[in-house]
């Protein structure tokens, strides 16, 4: 619409996959190769594949920790902001309201 004042509805994009989200859905792809081929190989071929194996695992679960530990803080943040946002509508209720005090 061209009238002034009228808002445009703006469709909303999915979120973008992270560098390490990215690179944590590759090494699952990779480990779970690796475990295919463990499994279809001799028993001499196992021992260095099972080692590759283990390094993909310690790569990914290094990633995933960092990557708990990054939504833990947006986590942290945005209870922070609502809490800062929300106090004082919550506290002006609970005065209105003699049934909410503590």
């Amino acid at each position: 619409m061209d009238t002034f004042g009228a808002k445009q509805t703006q469709t909303k994009c999915p979120p973008q996959r992270s560098r390490r989200q990215l690179e944590m859905d590759t090494l699952r792809k990779q480990k779970r190769k690796l475990k295919k081929q463990i499994r279809a190989a001799s028993s001499e071929g196992t021992n260095g594949l099972l080692v590759i194996w283990r390094q993909l695992k310690a790569r990914h679960s290094a990633l995933s920790k960092a990557e708990s530990a990054r939504k833990k803080r947006s986590r942290k943040r945005k209870n922070q902001e609502r809490f800062i946002r929300d106090s004082f509508t919550l506290q002006d209720s609970s005065s209105n309201n003699p049934s909410l005090e503590l």
